[in-house]
């Protein structure tokens, strides 16, 4: 996308006056797919954007140069889309919005009903298809009306805990903390991740990183104070706004980072006993895959042997129960027992949709066609005979994680395989290599509200309609 936006990393929310946004909307009106919308905001005759709050003495808000892109992806496609349409829609008129209220007397208690309309849509109709609102029309009701009841529910609910974090969503939430950088963020996250604090897309602490917190919090507190974090950044910030030195800030921060480091030393070995403790008891975790299948008695538990990981059960030497493991693939315990009383095992491998597989091979070919098996079964017994198509070898049957399969028996030199994982999984592939949506974010402009409201009854029904007016903000 180089040429066809302006620098993407910024968190500016500004377009400065310097832009000529006539010469770029001209250059976007050659665009069939957005020359409507340029040529009539070309047609207003004062260009001012409405711009956020935020800015970026190095860059402003993102914007398209107006090139005309050449042979983007799928992916580019959307977020090009997205950046010319935000933009356009920074330009727009104030758009409309009325609701209405409704206030039910059902026994002298009161309920409540909302309605919501676009009246005008204004920069709505620019920003399209990436406005999200709901449109609730109420009935026409008067105020002191009786109406009859049709339907009355009783529903018990229950609060619900909040949301659990994204990668994408605790980034949001740093940067309002004003913790990390744009450029530092994601590494940030990337290493929780890595280092086995976090775990899943909805992200939960494991025990290892509850147990750093907590270790970090009883023995050197000030290490995991959000202040002292945020106190460093806008320090650093003010050095790269020439509004301080750099010699006075690095002086404190040395001063303050020594007194630090000097009080974790004085508890090194203390913090390190935890911390170790904890690591082993996360690793218990993650390597634990089931119940023995055999003995019954046993724990099946991840290995590492001379050839790389395998499973075996923990009551070794009275049980010598092993299983092979994937290979070139992160496997994950899924706490799930087979039919056959063998532990399901959760298989990821690089651009591949992550797999549920039994530890016992004959338990994954059950999608395999009733044709396919008794080819299987033939060829296995003697009874069918069949010549590899690449070499003329025999061909037979073996046997992996992931099921029986037909093979040459030329490997390694002749690697055809029928049926094989590796081969018959093409289509859920590329499911997985879909385009992902791209995120897309809609914030209304405060602005003033025009209220028109009646009184409230004492009983039967009140309503009010508000109207309120938006404008498109550049984020």
């Amino acid at each position: 996308m180089e040429g066809v936006t302006s620098y993407p990393r910024t968190s500016s929310q500004q377009l400065p006056k310097e832009l000529n946004f006539a010469k770029i909307l001209t250059a976007l009106s050659k665009n069939s797919i957005y020359s409507q919308s340029a040529n009539k905001l070309l047609a207003l005759s004062n260009l001012m954007p409405n711009n956020g709050s935020k800015k970026d003495p190095a860059h402003p808000a993102i914007y398209p140069t107006g090139v005309i892109p050449k042979n983007l992806g799928t992916q580019e496609k959307k977020v090009y889309d997205l950046i010319v349409k935000r933009f356009l829609a920074t330009f727009g008129e104030e758009a409309e919005r009325e609701t209405m209220t409704v206030k039910f007397d059902v026994k002298q208690e009161i309920f409540i009903g909302k309605g919501t309309l676009t009246t005008y849509k204004g920069w709505h109709e620019l920003y399209a298809p990436y406005v999200k609102l709901k449109e609730e029309e109420m009935p026409d009701l008067k105020e002191g009306e009786e109406i009859k009841i049709s339907k009355l529910d009783k529903l018990k609910k229950q609060t619900l805990p909040p949301k659990r974090y994204t990668p994408a969503s605790i980034i949001s939430e740093l940067e309002k903390r004003g913790l990390g950088t744009k450029a530092t963020r994601a590494d940030i996250i990337e290493n929780l991740f890595n280092r086995g604090y976090v775990q899943e897309k909805s992200i939960e602490a494991t025990k290892l990183g509850i147990r750093v917190e907590s270790t970090l919090e009883k023995y050197v507190p000030e290490i995991i104070d959000e202040a002292l974090t945020t106190k460093i950044e806008e320090e650093m910030e003010e050095i790269r706004e020439n509004k301080t030195s750099q010699e006075k800030i690095l002086t404190k921060a040395k001063e303050h980072l020594t007194k630090l480091l000097n009080h974790f030393k004085e508890n090194e070995d203390k913090i390190g006993a935890e911390l170790s403790e904890a690591n082993q008891e996360t690793q218990d975790i993650q390597n634990t895959l089931g119940p023995c299948p055999s003995c019954k008695d046993g724990t099946i538990m991840i290995k590492r042997g001379k050839f790389g990981l395998f499973a075996a059960c923990n009551k070794y030497p009275d049980c010598k129960t092993t299983f092979n493991l994937p290979k070139m693939a992160l496997v994950k315990p899924t706490g799930k027992v087979s039919v056959g009383g063998y532990p399901i095992i959760e298989v990821i491998r690089k651009g591949k949709r992550p797999q549920e597989l039994s530890l016992n091979p004959a338990e994954n070919d059950s999608d395999l066609p009733p044709e396919k098996k008794k080819e299987l079964k033939d060829i296995k017994s003697g009874k069918l005979k069949k010549k590899c198509p690449e070499c003329g070898k025999e061909l037979l049957v073996r046997s992996s994680i992931y099921g029986e399969f037909i093979a040459c028996s030329g490997y390694p030199k002749c690697k055809y395989t029928d049926n094989s994982p590796f081969n018959g999984k093409k289509d859920a592939d590329k499911d997985n290599e879909s385009d992902k949506s791209t995120e897309k974010t809609v914030e209304n402009a405060d602005s003033s509200n025009i209220k028109k409201e009646t009184k409230v009854t004492k009983k039967k029904v009140a309503k009010k309609k508000s109207k309120k007016k938006t404008s498109k903000k550049k984020k």
